[in-house]
């Protein structure tokens, strides 16, 4: 823009452009995610996964998540023990 235009004006302008590129599907900044948060996510996730693949093996030889199986009738139970590691404590 050159010269003849007022501060306002550009200002409106540019407000205007922006507010049509935000209603863009894909355009919108607010709801951006870089590439790099989504594979921390990812490998938080498959950190999870190998945790509680780990855990469940254990538990298959451990006592006290047999006894609390067996207790509650539920095939997934856990001892105090195995269900902290699981939570990453």
């Amino acid at each position: 823009m050159s010269d003849q235009y007022s501060n306002r004006h550009k200002k409106r302008v540019i407000q205007e452009g922006v507010r049509a590129l935000k209603n863009k599907p894909g355009w919108d900044v607010s709801s951006f995610v870089p590439a790099s948060a989504r594979a921390q996510e990812r490998l938080m996730e498959l950190d999870q996964q190998a945790r509680d693949q780990k855990v469940y093996a254990q538990s298959e030889r451990c006592q006290g998540c047999e006894t609390l199986r067996e207790q509650s009738g539920d095939a997934s139970a856990l001892c105090e023990t195995h269900l902290a590691e699981a939570m990453g404590f």
